[in-house]
Formats: structure tokens, C-alpha cells, sequence
């Protein structure tokens, strides 16, 4: 007599070993370009390839920090791609990933790198520093206080015109629309002049 075996209910375990890495979007994203410049970049082998697995295929940590150095050196000496590939290709694995990741600002890319952020203190007044203030995690802030019940919030990745503008309301809270005007010297003695006569006495 024939046996029949009872059918499994749910669907099956997968036996496929789960995925690590990134998909180029996710990398992209993390590096700070395009889904397209990223692509472009590969194609070039500017950065170096990882095995082609199709819709399986996972970028690693080496490909993220070869793409952040390729933007980085790319923003800061306006280098065409190919000089860019010679320039990385000499360095060592430790000088290119010190490169990529020097003052890297809190945020996703530091935590995929496992990198642990420079604290950035903003120097925009006179004893204004304070401990950052645990908003978010991802983020490190600054607080400057103003007057009294009136506080400014800086963020550690902000840019050089952010900056510049907390500056700028730093300073008008502290010496309003003008700053106070110097006092005003009386003028030099004019020593070229002949000097005074007497009045003589009236006859």
C-alpha cells in the first residue's frame, strides 16, 4: 500500500545564505552621488569592480570608501577620472581609507564605515561652546545661548555660509543692528598756523 506523505503547510526555509553588503543604490546614496555617477564610475573602473552576481550582486566597505575618496578628490582638486584612478591606485588600502573618511561628519556614512566622528566645536563668540545636545542620534549639535530664554542650535556638519550667518545673529544679539561706534578723537593741533599775537592796550 502506497504512503503519502502530509503536505507541509507555510512556505519553505530558504537555504540561500543571507546577503551581505549593498546594492549600488544603497552604496550611492551612502557616498553621497548619483545612482548614474556611480554606475558611470564603474564602468570606467575607476573603481575597482566587484564580482557581478546580477540582481545578487553586494557592494562591500572597500568599494564605499574607493567612491567617497573619488568624490572627495574629485570636489577638492577638480581632477579628471583618470587622474583621479592614478592618484588613489598609489596610495596604500590604510592612506586611501585615511583620506576617505579624515573629518567625516556624523551621519549614515560614518556609522556603515564604523567610523567614529570628529566633535566640531564652532568658534562663533566669546565662551559660547557648550556640551552638544543629544537631539538625534546620528547628529551632534551645538548650543549658543543669546539672551536670556533665547537659544541658537548648531549642527556639526553645517556649512561655511551656515556658519557665517550664526555669526552674523550671534552678533546682533549681542550688539544689536550697529555695533557700538568708537569714540571719536578731537582733531591734531594745527601746528603750521603763526601763533597768536597779544592784544596790545588801546591808547
Amino acid at each position: 500500500m502506497r504512503r503519502f506523505r502530509p503536505k507541509r503547510r507555510g512556505p519553505r526555509k530558504s537555504r540561500a545564505k543571507p546577503k551581505t553588503g549593498w546594492t549600488l543604490p544603497q552604496l550611492a546614496r551612502l557616498a553621497g552621488i548619483t545612482l548614474r555617477t556611480a554606475r558611470h564610475w564603474f564602468e570606467l573602473e575607476i573603481v575597482p569592480r566587484p564580482i557581478f552576481l546580477g540582481t545578487a550582486t553586494r557592494y562591500e566597505r572597500r568599494h564605499l570608501i574607493w567612491l567617497v575618496a573619488v568624490r572627495r578628490l574629485r570636489a577638492n582638486e577638480r581632477l579628471q577620472l583618470p587622474k583621479i584612478k592614478a592618484r588613489l591606485s598609489a596610495l596604500t588600502p590604510q592612506e586611501l581609507e585615511a583620506y576617505a573618511i579624515a573629518d567625516i561628519p556624523a551621519g549614515d556614512l560614518a556609522s556603515a564605515l564604523g567610523v567614529q566622528p570628529k566633535q566640531v566645536v564652532h568658534d562663533i563668540g566669546p565662551k559660547a561652546y557648550v556640551p552638544p545636545l543629544n537631539v538625534n542620534p546620528d547628529r551632534r549639535w551645538t548650543r549658543l545661548d543669546l539672551a536670556v530664554g533665547l537659544e541658537l542650535h548648531i549642527r556639526d556638519d553645517v556649512t561655511l555660509p551656515v556658519i557665517e550667518l550664526a555669526k552674523k545673529i550671534w552678533s546682533l544679539a549681542v550688539y544689536g543692528e550697529q555695533k557700538p561706534a568708537a569714540p571719536v578723537a578731537p582733531p591734531p593741533a594745527d601746528t603750521t598756523a603763526p601763533p597768536a599775537q597779544p592784544l596790545k592796550p588801546a591808547q
